[in-house]
């Protein structure tokens, strides 16, 4: 296989658990035309003995164990892309699953759609048995005509102004297809640096060079654990400043506008207001998020007055509306 059409990137880090599901749900893919690139980061638990299984097969391209580890799981998604040949890349992490459809369709959407520079997927959220949840990631609006079933493209840049400068609606690397030329028109090393916000960074300056396709199915698998980067992120609090970096970084690529600018700094600050956590460390993450974001308390009395007249003022922007 010279020139594979996808490159699928499995980077793993002490998830031998779940690492047979995860590769039997690559390789059974009904989509036949790709290449699989597996990284462990050094794992400690039985990772290379179920890797090693996996050797002799054809779809194997190569496997590659790093002698330490790289302290940041997005180091591993460069080394992957760097090796891969496949127009597209699907960063299939270790921890995740796939419906047998995945590739096929999130391929055929990058194919009819070429402005696109990255396809996402609705998501269905399983437990740490595979068991699945209550909870699915589908955001597109239920009330569009095209909703369930259809594919919808939008521009790269206004997805970012009104749905990613918000949150990572980009929800988890799994759920993603995108063109490897667009990674090469861009620099991505402050993804490098960040623990638990740099794929949201990276989808972002993806979108700089071209649109998003929304695949309206649920045909990815996200497993919730307590072992995840983002639970721990979560609870050290590094997640919240990671967070401020890529809503400054946000604000460097497009024009977010003066108004919708202020009111998501409040929410910023809001946010920390919420935490249940000690005075002081409040303090600090004020002082930190602030000083990152250039915010001010102002902004956040703009946003709860905001917050306030919104519920009759349509027209004002929130979080919630301000989606595409």
């Amino acid at each position: 296989m010279s020139h594979p059409l996808v490159s699928v990137i499995v980077p793993n880090y002490n998830y031998a658990r779940y690492l047979p599901e995860r590769m039997e749900s690559v390789l059974g893919q009904t989509f036949r035309d790709f290449e699989v690139i597996i990284l462990d980061d050094c794992s400690t638990d039985d990772s290379r003995q179920i890797i090693e299984e996996y050797r002799g097969n054809s779809k194997v391209k190569s496997i590659t164990y790093n002698e330490s580890n790289s302290g940041s799981p997005f180091r591993q998604w460069f080394k992957g892309i760097e090796e891969a040949r496949g127009d597209f890349i699907w960063i299939a992490e270790s921890d995740d699953s796939a419906k047998p459809d995945f590739i096929e369709k999130m391929v055929k959407g990058l194919q009819d759609y070429p402005s696109a520079v990255l396809a996402i997927s609705g998501t269905h959220v399983i437990d740490e048995n595979g068991k699945r949840t209550t909870q699915t990631f589908d955001r597109w609006d239920k009330s569009d005509e095209q909703g369930e079933g259809f594919v919808k493209l939008y521009d790269g840049r206004k997805y970012l102004i009104h749905n990613l400068y918000w949150a990572c609606y980009v929800y988890n690397a799994s759920c993603v297809v995108f063109r490897r030329e667009a990674f090469f028109k861009d620099d991505y090393s402050r993804s490098l640096t960040m623990r638990n916000a740099g794929d949201w960074l990276f989808w972002s300056r993806l979108l700089c060079h071209g649109d998003i396709l929304e695949v309206r199915e649920k045909i990815s698998f996200l497993r919730r654990h307590s072992g995840s980067v983002t639970f721990a992120g979560n609870k050290s609090g590094n997640l919240l400043k990671e967070d401020a970096v890529v809503v400054k970084a946000i604000e460097s690529m497009v024009d977010v506008g003066r108004y919708r600018r202020m009111i998501r700094h409040g929410e910023m600050l809001k946010r920390i207001a919420r935490m249940d956590i000690a005075e002081d460390l409040r303090r600090q993450y004020r002082q930190e998020v602030k000083d990152t974001l250039g915010a001010s308390e102002f902004e956040y009395i703009v946003e709860r007055v905001n917050k306030l007249f919104s519920k009759y003022l349509p027209f004002l922007i929130t979080s919630a509306k301000d989606l595409i």
